[in-house]
């Protein structure tokens, strides 16, 4: 009984309007932050870009290494 009940409250969650607009939200500031961070940047770049404060959160955080895959798992 109670696993109809999840199945029904997990259908009225994914076809909810409020949870639609707070996905597409989501996906627009990852495209934005996507967009701005250019991958693999040097580090000097990323000091004339954004200043030295977020380009040392960057680099601790490793922010524009977000897509990298370990060596040779990718083969072109």
């Amino acid at each position: 009984m109670a696993r109809n009940g999840l199945a029904r409250d997990l259908y009225e969650l994914l076809s909810a309007m409020h949870f639609a607009v707070s996905l597409l939200t989501v996906l627009a500031i990852a495209v934005i932050v996507g967009t701005v961070l250019k991958q693999a940047e040097p580090y000097p770049n990323n000091v004339v870009r954004f200043g030295q404060f977020c380009a040392r959160y960057l680099k601790k955080r490793q922010g524009c290494m977000t897509f990298t895959t370990p060596a040779g798992s990718c083969s072109f």
